[in-house]
């Protein structure tokens, strides 16, 4: 019993061995994890592009429904315009150029059909896309 109170006074702690294999086994386990960590990142800032770009693309079918929607406006004189492109939309947080393009494609009587793309200005990547169908003012 002596023996027993004698070792254990004596192992009062962790040694200096037990403590680096600890710290070599939890670096081995954090260098697993960084793949991880890096690819979250990526679709973290992926999805706030796509966040960004359905805003923009919201923004704009608004416009040209306002603008449709005016008496003096009518579907073919929106159509004759030609495509919108919109290159001031600028993300302040990232400094991220977007460009828009806003076409009005076709024109049933009264009834517009609107496209909206929005395209990461760096790359060229489209990150947002609609279509949708507006009543215009004026035939």
């Amino acid at each position: 019993m002596r023996a027993l109170r004698e070792r254990l006074r004596r192992d009062a702690g962790f040694g200096m061995i037990e403590l680096a294999v600890a710290m070599i086994v939890l670096g081995i386990v954090l260098v697993g994890l960084l793949p991880f960590t890096v690819n979250a990142i990526i679709l973290a800032q992926q999805n706030s592009d796509v966040g960004q770009g359905n805003r923009i693309v919201a923004s704009e079918l608004d416009a040209a429904r306002l603008e449709l929607a005016d008496a003096a406006t009518s579907c073919a004189a929106e159509r004759a315009l030609g495509t919108l492109d919109i290159t001031a939309n600028i993300s302040p947080a990232d400094l991220t150029r977007y460009d828009v393009r806003r076409t009005v494609t076709a024109c049933d009587g009264r009834l517009a059909t609107v496209e909206v793309e929005v395209v990461r200005g760096s790359d060229g990547v489209a990150i947002a896309h609609a279509t949708t169908k507006v009543l215009a003012g004026a035939s």
